[in-house]
């Protein structure tokens, strides 16, 4: 009870906004009508809450006996001891003369609530738009967000002019890369294609995505200063280039590709239509090339 008053009055000094005390139920049949001098004090602090466990008792030739009594008690506060001295050095004469009112402490706790949930909800919406947008095995924009920007510069071109390029490419046999050598490798070779398309050949103004399965689509926005000539060798140079190199396990892949630019009375579905009858034509004409429609 001695140490039971000692804790109490460090409790006191350390002003808490809780108190949570647990302790085993052998503590309680050893203090019997006394266990209410140790608990109650506390609940004077503090807005106090706990329980009682089973306890610990042990077997001997006397019969049960305890084993363990002890008790624990934990003060919770917000804010840090430091930042509390430094709140209390930085108040002024007026500050003290301000009345307190009674829920300030509340709201202070639910700001700083409503403050951490926002954040967290924020990370969360940041996470569920990067699973909306992006495919998970290149990284690169899905076949959602290509429509979505597709759209928008569609929707430009008629208002503005400003029109744009798009390059359909696909890698060639790539069915007999998976059947040959496993769609792991061919899930590799995807993703070093891609990593190639987003670093090498494409400007930061210039969008890229996986159209679907092997296919990739290119946007290249502002064709007025850069027409449908700049697109095709852009095309040219990623075909010639991928022809040249070795992928992943060493293995040597071809990709054809079709381009076409964006044209007043376009849409969308006119625009793909274009590029994707473009790429079948250079698929029929041998592939490892570029056809321009």
């Amino acid at each position: 009870m001695e140490e039971s008053g000692r804790i109490q009055k460090r409790m006191k000094d350390f002003k808490p906004d809780a108190v949570f005390m647990y302790s085993g139920g052998s503590r309680r049949l050893l203090l019997r009508d006394d266990i209410e001098q140790e608990t109650l004090p506390f609940a004077e602090i503090a807005p106090t809450a706990g329980f009682y466990s089973g306890g610990e008792y042990y077997a001997s030739g006397k019969g049960i006996e305890l084993l363990n009594a002890a008790s624990i008690t934990v003060g919770i506060r917000e804010g840090l001891d430091s930042g509390s001295r430094e709140r209390e050095d930085t108040k002024t004469d007026d500050d003290a003369q301000k009345p307190l009112h009674p829920y300030s402490k509340a709201v202070g706790f639910l700001i700083r609530f409503i403050e951490a949930v926002t954040k967290e909800l924020e990370e969360a919406n940041k996470q569920l738009l990067k699973l909306a947008t992006l495919d998970k095995l290149t990284g690169l924009y899905n076949r959602r967000k290509l429509d979505e920007i597709l759209a928008y510069e569609v929707s430009r071109t008629k208002r503005h002019g400003s029109g744009f390029s798009v390059i359909l490419t696909d890698i060639d046999f790539f069915k007999k890369i998976n059947d040959e050598h496993g769609h792991l490798t061919g899930d590799k070779i995807l993703i070093e294609l891609s990593e190639w398309l987003r670093y090498t050949f494409i400007r930061k103004t210039d969008i890229v995505g996986r159209w679907g399965g092997e296919e990739f689509l290119c946007i290249i926005p502002d064709s007025r200063t850069e027409p449908e000539e700049k697109a095709e060798s852009t095309a040219a140079d990623f075909v010639r280039t991928v022809s040249e190199a070795p992928f992943f396990h060493g293995l040597h892949i071809t990709c054809s590709a079709g381009v076409t630019t964006c044209r007043a009375e376009d849409t969308t579905e006119s625009i793909i239509a274009r590029v994707d009858e473009a790429l079948y034509a250079s698929k029929q004409q041998g592939r490892n090339r570029v056809t321009v429609c």
